[in-house]
């Protein structure tokens, strides 16, 4: 009896053995994919605009499975070069980032997100971090307008060397827009800039008396034939505002039933250089008047429209006109839309 139950533990022992790794054997590797990345940001240090400076990050997948990798999101200035998209168990592969500085300026760090199919890091980044140089320099670099339509002519300079002494030729100047003109020729000596050198060039943008109302928010764009810049961007900006401004731009209401007169109130704002008297036209149909309360003489007023109880029922669809006593713009129109229950 005792020698079949030693027997027996025995087997079991002897069975088992397979079940527990001998000292100095690792465990089987896990059976999802893990990227590893010793780097996630390069330092690029000084680079030239125009210069395509990059970096190699190196990415090792010591997971159990095949890591699968993708770009999800990739910032202005960064370029993906090569990225081995599938890394096998135990292998590495690479990612090659690369500046595009052609529109870089300055301290820069442009991204890369990759998604990947690690189940414990879904997405990685990876950074380029560089200061980037120019050899043509532009002053003041922008054009930023904040302009009143048909007023005085929108206009900004900028005058553009090389910091590196290199002599080269502006060829042509592309505008974002086609009311904003752009021009360009040698600067004459009174329009030089004393910390600039060589020749310099100056680059005018005029934007027109009706530019349309709105923001801006453009790239004039000036080629040259600079060994190293071919292009050159100068940023738009700004607003072209309105002669006569209508807050809200249009009477819109829900459906009401008029038991009273209803009042609806409107602000009216001159941007213009010079004061600009406005009246009231004859108004649009019997119940609805419309009267102007002076909050600044020339500048600011309150428009009230009143709606009364005697408005037909159903849709309305009208508007108000206010005559100004400005050439610039002799009529002010407020549409007005609801429905009358």
């Amino acid at each position: 009896m005792h020698r079949r139950l030693r027997s027996a533990i025995l087997t079991l022992v002897v069975a088992g053995a397979g079940a527990i790794p001998a000292a100095g054997e690792s465990e089987a590797p896990t059976a999802a994919p893990k990227l590893e990345a010793a780097q996630t940001m390069a330092a690029l240090g000084e680079v030239m605009r125009g210069d395509s400076p990059g970096h190699d990050f190196v990415l090792r997948n010591s997971g159990g499975a095949e890591l699968r990798l993708a770009v999800g999101y990739l910032e202005g200035g960064v370029l993906v070069r090569h990225l081995d998209a599938v890394i096998p168990p135990g292998a590495q592969g690479k990612l090659r980032l690369e500046l595009d500085t052609s529109r870089l300026a300055g301290d820069v760090r442009p991204r890369v997100v990759l998604q990947t199919n690690d189940p414990a890091q879904l997405s990685a980044t990876f950074t380029l971090e560089a200061v980037v140089k120019s050899s043509l320099v532009v002053k003041p670099g922008y054009a930023r307008y904040l302009y009143v339509q048909h007023e005085s002519v929108g206009r900004i300079a900028q005058t553009l060397w090389a910091g590196d002494t290199e002599d080269f030729q502006i060829t042509a100047a592309q505008s974002p827009y086609p009311y904003l003109g752009v021009t360009f020729r040698e600067a004459a000596p009174e329009e030089r800039r004393p910390e600039g050198v060589g020749k310099q060039w100056r680059v005018e943008a005029t934007l027109a008396a009706d530019s349309p109302v709105g923001a801006l928010t453009g790239v004039i764009t000036v080629t040259t034939n600079h060994p190293r810049e071919k292009q050159v961007f100068i940023p738009v900006s700004g607003f072209v505002r309105p002669i006569l401004a209508v807050t809200p731009p249009v009477g819109e209401f829900k459906p009401v039933s008029l038991a009273k007169p209803l009042d609806l109130s409107f602000f009216v704002r001159n941007f213009a250089t010079e004061p600009i008297a406005l009246s009231v036209t004859a108004n649009p149909s019997p119940g609805i008047s419309a009267r102007l309360e002076p909050l600044e003489a020339g500048r600011r007023y309150n428009l009230i429209v009143t709606l009364a109880p005697e408005l037909p029922k159903g849709l309305l669809d009208t508007q108000i006109t206010l005559r100004s006593d400005s050439p610039k713009v002799p009529e002010l129109t407020v549409p007005l839309r609801g429905t009358i229950l």
